[in-house]
């Protein structure tokens, strides 16, 4: 930057969970001051979980995430577990591993083919890469890529319908689970399903390793 003097104003930063702002002001070629301005209406929580049966507040704070429902799920469940000196047996908490697996499968899915890939091969978003070629790809991202856009987007969607489908299975549903409460689950894992999740696991495997 040599001896520059630069303010810089980014206006709702893309691919973030939320709404933020960024300033940057640089001062002869260095950086002086940087103000992440995150913005976020009250949303109360705290005073709408007062006077709760306890069994029903996981669920609400569920509620402050969509796609990360279930850890605040989970997290709220083990807090009220361990306020009441509950503990949980060992399939219960076999349980919510696999149904906390699910929702990382999924989300690291949605981070990387969704948030990341675009910014390393220079496009604005995931449905610009469907059209590029895999020399494309290549060259924009100077890595050796061996797949199509519209083949890599496909394998992204399988991994993330993979780990949606091991929480249903598990959980009952991939977003704002309902099986899983406090103490344990209330919900029973279809058996007639096991082999074909297991199978969809298996295979999307090969995207991701």
């Amino acid at each position: 930057m040599h001896n520059c003097n630069l303010d810089v104003s980014i206006h709702k930063l893309s691919k973030i969970e939320g709404h933020a702002d960024l300033d940057i002001k640089v001062r002869n070629g260095q950086v002086k001051e940087v103000n992440l301005r995150v913005m976020e209406n009250v949303r109360f929580f705290n005073q709408a979980v007062r006077g709760m049966s306890y069994n029903n507040v996981p669920q609400l704070v569920s509620r402050i995430c969509g796609t990360c429902s279930i850890a605040h799920l989970t997290a709220c469940i083990e807090a009220v577990e361990k306020t009441l000196g509950i503990q949980p047996t060992e399939q219960t908490l076999r349980m919510r591993k696999l149904t906390m697996y699910s929702m990382m499968i999924r989300d690291h899915a949605l981070h990387l083919y969704f948030f990341v890939l675009p910014d390393i091969f220079g496009v604005d978003s995931v449905l610009d890469i469907i059209e590029l070629s895999a020399q494309e790809l290549s060259q924009r991202s100077g890595l050796k890529i061996n797949l199509d856009g519209k083949t890599l987007v496909e394998q992204a969607l399988a991994v993330k319908e993979a780990g949606n489908n091991l929480s249903k299975l598990i959980a009952g549903r991939a977003v704002h689970a309902t099986f899983e409460q406090v103490g344990g689950f209330v919900g029973q894992v279809d058996q007639t399903k096991l082999s074909q999740v297991r199978q969809e696991l298996q295979s999307v495997r090969e995207y991701i390793l």
